[in-house]
C-alpha cells in the first residue's frame, strides 16, 4: 500500500502487477511486472518514489511511480541476481534506505534502495525464510524482521549497513512445533499464543 493509503498494488501467478485506487475500489493501471515467474512480494518507498516487486525466478525488479498521473512506470530495473532461490517476501526498511528480501535459499538479503546494490546477506536461519518486515523508529533504531520454517524469528538492526554485515538485535529461540511464516510489527499479527508469551517474556517487539 503507497504511505498514504491511497493506492495499493497486487500481483501473483499472471505476472502481472495492478495498481488500485482504494477509494474507488477498483484497478487503475495493469502492467507486465518484468518477471519471469509468478510474484511473491511487493513493497512501496516510503518516499513513494518506488515500487519493488520480488518473485520465484529469483529476481527484484525496482519500478518508479508518477502519483501526479496516478501511474507506476511500464519501464523497470532489474536488480543483479543475488538469491539462489525464490524471494517469498520483501519490505522497505522504517528510514526508507533499504530493501528487505528473505528467500527459500534460507539467506535475508538488505539491499541499497537508491543504488540497487546488494549490501549484506544475513545466513543465519538454517530453513526457508517466509516472512520479512520493518517497522518504524525504536529506541533510536530502525529494526527489520525474518521468519523462517527453522522456527525462529531474527530481528535485524537496519539503521545503518556497512562492512557487508547487519547486527543482530534479537534472536528468539526455536519454538518447537512451530513453523512461522509470518511476521509484522503488530501484535494482531502474532497468532500463536506460544509465541505471543515468549515475545512478552523477551521485551520482544514483533
Amino acid at each position: 500500500m503507497s504511505p498514504d493509503g491511497a493506492f495499493a498494488v497486487s500481483g501473483g501467478n499472471d505476472k502481472k502487477i495492478c495498481l488500485w485506487n482504494i477509494t474507488g475500489r477498483k484497478c487503475i493501471q495493469t502492467i507486465d511486472s518484468g518477471h519471469e515467474e509468478s510474484i511473491r512480494g511487493l513493497a512501496w518507498s516510503l518516499d513513494d518514489h518506488w515500487i519493488v516487486s520480488s518473485s520465484n525466478d529469483y529476481t527484484l525488479i525496482r519500478r518508479s511511480f508518477d502519483r501526479e498521473k496516478s501511474q507506476i512506470s511500464e519501464e523497470f530495473e532489474q536488480l543483479s541476481r543475488e538469491h539462489e532461490d525464490f524471494i517469498y517476501s520483501l519490505a522497505i526498511s522504517g528510514n526508507n534506505k533499504y530493501i528487505i528480501t528473505g528467500s527459500t535459499d534460507t539467506d535475508v538479503g538488505f539491499w541499497d534502495i537508491e543504488t540497487k546494490k546488494l549490501l549484506a546477506k544475513a545466513r543465519d536461519h538454517e530453513s526457508f525464510v517466509w516472512n520479512v518486515s520493518a517497522g518504524p523508529q525504536t529506541d533510536g533504531m530502525f529494526l527489520a524482521a525474518s521468519t523462517s520454517s527453522d522456527s525462529t524469528v531474527k530481528i535485524w538492526n537496519v539503521t545503518e549497513i556497512k562492512d557487508e554485515k547487519v547486527p543482530l538485535y534479537a534472536d528468539f529461540p526455536v519454538i518447537p512445533g512451530i513453523n512461522i511464516v509470518n511476521c509484522d510489527f503488530s501484535e494482531a499479527k502474532i497468532e500463536s499464543e506460544k509465541l505471543r508469551e515468549m515475545l512478552a517474556v523477551n521485551g520482544g517487539r514483533v
